[in-house]
């Protein structure tokens, strides 16, 4: 009854909203709800949501670059509230925490899942230049770029500190052979 009120646009955004603002919007497509749970359907689904997301990216730089006419202050303001989620977000979705589509704002540090390095790679280009956007209409970045920094300091720590004695000796000896090789390769004039 409340639809039949609304006028035709809403009834086409709620209906859109429907189909793709959920879960598992992969099986909303015609023919595929039957699929749900099915191994290779799941895995197709994945699939399709890692794509919706960087397109999602795409989209939001190309809003930020070009706003409306007229809703530039809109765009702004929304995207200054929603910074640090949407940061937060591709971190989580790169690094296999959160399955793409369901973060909810918490930042976890454990656990990792399967992500296709053409995903990673997608997504660290496009957090570089979310940051980048971000900051030009002065978004709080700062919070977010400063975690990650120290994240990955303490990470470049441990892995040198993981380093035993056999890949030292492995490292040591292949930079030796480097050298060694491009004295040989030295031209006297």
């Amino acid at each position: 009854m409340l639809i039949a009120k609304l006028g035709r646009n809403t009834q086409v955004l709620l209906s859109l909203q429907a189909l793709v603002l959920n879960k598992k919007p992969f099986f909303n497509e015609a023919g595929y709800e039957l699929m749900s749970g099915v191994r290779v359907w799941e895995n197709r689904a994945l699939a399709y949501n890692r794509d919706a997301f960087v397109l999602s990216c795409k989209t939001m730089l190309s809003v930020l670059s070009s706003p409306p006419k007229h809703f530039e202050s809109v765009v702004i303001e929304h995207f200054k509230g929603r910074t640090e989620f949407i940061l937060n977000a591709c971190d989580m979705y790169r690094k296999g925490l959160v399955k793409i589509g369901l973060f909810d704002g918490e930042v976890f540090m454990k656990g990792k899942g399967h992500v296709s390095s053409r995903f990673t790679s997608s997504i660290n280009k496009l957090f570089g230049e979310l940051v980048m956007a971000f900051s030009k209409i002065g978004a709080p970045v700062h919070n977010v770029v400063d975690r990650l920094e120290e994240e990955n300091r303490l990470s470049k720590k441990k892995r040198k500190n993981n380093i035993g004695l056999v890949k030292k000796l492995r490292n040591l000896f292949v930079e030796l052979m480097v050298k060694k090789k491009s004295k040989r390769h030295v031209i006297v004039v």
